[in-house]
């Protein structure tokens, strides 16, 4: 009900968003990014293989960790060690993380994309690897239905 985000544990990455790459063993307060709505609060998160993605109640989506397949969405493959803001084509509802990508439901229905698509885990039709969210053509989700992502 706060919004607010705590974390603990390898911090490889800086998955945690905690600003640093250093293992913790306490429960710590993520720090939230500057400027942040101080009326918009943190609603869900999604945990990666090394990142982690979280949504705001006004469908802000923020990212941080590992992001050398482009899992974060940022539009290049920098690691943040801080959660970092992702530009989104509409409000963000829910997201889903594998080992090394992200999915994204938009308020609309529609699914964005990003990281690692060696298999075609992505759904859009090919095996490129995409740094940036990626509208999946052609598909959208109706009645509140949610996405889930399978690790591997």
């Amino acid at each position: 009900k706060s919004g607010k985000v705590y974390a603990f544990g390898l911090n490889k990455y800086g998955a945690l968003g905690l600003g640093e790459i250093q293992r913790t063993t306490a429960i710590t307060e993520v720090p939230l990014p500057e400027p942040f709505d101080v009326d918009d609060k943190i609603v869900s998160a999604s945990c990666g293989g090394s990142h982690v993605t979280v949504v705001t109640e006004f469908g802000n989506l923020y990212a941080s960790g590992r992001n050398y397949h482009g899992a974060l969405g940022l539009g290049d493959r920098n690691d943040r060690h801080t959660l970092t803001h992702v530009i989104t084509e509409e409000p963000i509802i829910h997201v889903s993380t594998g080992s090394s990508y992200s999915l994204a439901l938009g308020q609309s229905g529609h699914i964005y994309v990003c990281g690692f698509n060696e298999k075609g885990q992505l759904g859009v039709g090919d095996q490129e690897m995409r740094i940036s969210l990626t509208k999946v053509p052609s598909f959208r989700l109706f009645n509140n239905q949610t996405i889930k992502s399978a690790r591997k």
